[in-house]
């Protein structure tokens, strides 16, 4: 005897459309918050380095490619929300030259207090000017 296994395929489409909707709404919003601390910290140290090339004649390495990481950042959420719903692919099909590289828990913790300090520096800015 053969156990029959029903599948609600009429379930999958809605669902899976849902799941998509409600998780680019969400990094619409949280992408955000942390892509522009990201942006302004990379290009302060893009700055920086800059400045240090000139006056002390040495080389940047790998500029390039951190920014480029950074700028690709927010649109690169959204690609992977596509992905991971629809099933079609990975970010590596998509853009074949990005290397994986694993994030510490330093990097994230880093980043998420970057971020948590540039939106309290713009909070108090705005307190400040409010005030006045």
């Amino acid at each position: 005897m053969e156990e029959s296994v029903i599948t609600p395929n009429w379930l999958l489409g809605p669902v899976r459309l849902f799941a998509f909707l409600l998780s680019i709404i969400i990094w619409s919003l949280v992408g955000l918050i942390i892509w522009i601390p990201l942006l302004f910290f990379t290009i302060l140290f893009l700055s920086i380095r800059v400045t240090h090339s000139a006056i002390s004649n040495r080389p940047m390495n790998d500029i390039a490619k951190t920014l480029d990481h950074v700028i690709q950042f927010y649109p690169r959420g959204f690609i992977l929300i596509w992905h991971a719903v629809w099933g079609r692919g990975t970010w590596h099909t998509w853009q074949g030259r990005q290397e994986k590289t694993p994030t510490s828990w330093d990097e994230l913790a880093l980043t998420a207090f970057g971020t948590i300090v540039f939106w309290a520096a713009i909070a108090a800015a705005i307190v400040l000017f409010v005030r006045q």
